[in-house]
């Protein structure tokens, strides 16, 4: 089966969580040691925080953009220093952006940046929370790098952390 044709049409009408959970499920069905270990109740955990976050943006008035990349995730390693990049990402200069990202039950810290290409941070949230916001308008069109930090998590276990950019209609 087509696993890209099967995730888009199954997400168009169930939405997001649902959506996230039947990702966990695939990535699990093609792996017997992430099916062992159950990862994907940690997608589940973390993708129902980011559900929440979706809901909200909404509300303000920003969408998931049609026919583009928007979402991404990583099995972080806690850290102070260390930040992951996420993906990379066209943003059009004068747009509204909010960028998104949530982590499982284990993560009690999780940070978000928006970078240029050169590494300069553009902006960030860095507050101690287990999800994070980033309201971000730029002023050139280009690609920019998103990156993530799981700043603290229970007991310094690792946790799945997943982030979105959506656009403001």
């Amino acid at each position: 089966m087509n696993r890209g044709w099967f995730l888009r049409r199954l997400c168009r009408p169930i939405g997001l969580t649902v959506c996230l959970a039947a990702v966990g499920l695939l990535v699990g069905a093609g792996n017997r040691a992430a099916a062992q270990v159950g990862q994907g109740k940690y997608l589940e955990q973390a993708g129902e925080k980011l559900a929440r976050l979706v809901n909200k943006a909404n509300e303000d008035g920003y969408r998931l953009a049609s026919n583009k990349f928007s979402l991404g995730g990583s099995w972080l390693n806690q850290s102070k220093s260390d930040w992951v990049k996420l993906f990379t990402i066209n943003m059009e200069a004068g747009k509204k952006y909010r960028l998104l990202a949530a982590g499982d039950k284990d993560a009690e810290d999780v940070d978000l940046r928006v970078t240029d290409m050169e590494g300069n941070v553009l902006k960030k949230d860095t507050a101690r929370a287990a999800t994070a916001e980033v309201d971000f308008t730029p002023k050139k069109t280009q690609r920019y790098m998103v990156e993530l930090r799981l700043y603290a998590s229970t007991n310094n276990r690792p946790s799945l952390t997943i982030a979105t950019v959506m656009v403001r209609k």
